[in-house]
């Protein structure tokens, strides 16, 4: 049964056979990653630590997906950088 608080959070409906015939032909392991809820995850990781003055330190070696460190470390980048830039403005 699927939670109110997960759809209220945008979580999609997960179908187990559509998904197992999405990797049938791909090497295992395999895993989804739904974009949205990570760019989302991402910004609010973000967030608290520029509020709390920490920075992010990637543990790439649990990721082992080269696409989603890149990804994860341009995101991390652009709002780090975009962030900065908002408050110097606002400063100065």
């Amino acid at each position: 049964m699927r939670k109110e608080k997960d759809r209220a959070a945008g979580v999609p409906d997960w179908d187990y056979e559509k998904m197992r015939g999405l990797v049938k032909n791909e090497k295992l392991p395999a895993m989804f990653v739904e974009q949205n809820i990570m760019n989302r995850n991402i910004q609010r990781m973000a967030h608290v630590a520029r509020a709390h003055g920490k920075t992010i330190r990637l543990a790439t070696k649990s990721i082992r997906v080269p696409a989603i460190i890149v990804r994860l470390l341009l995101s991390l980048f652009m709002f780090i950088t975009l962030n900065s830039k908002t408050i110097r403005r606002t400063t100065s």
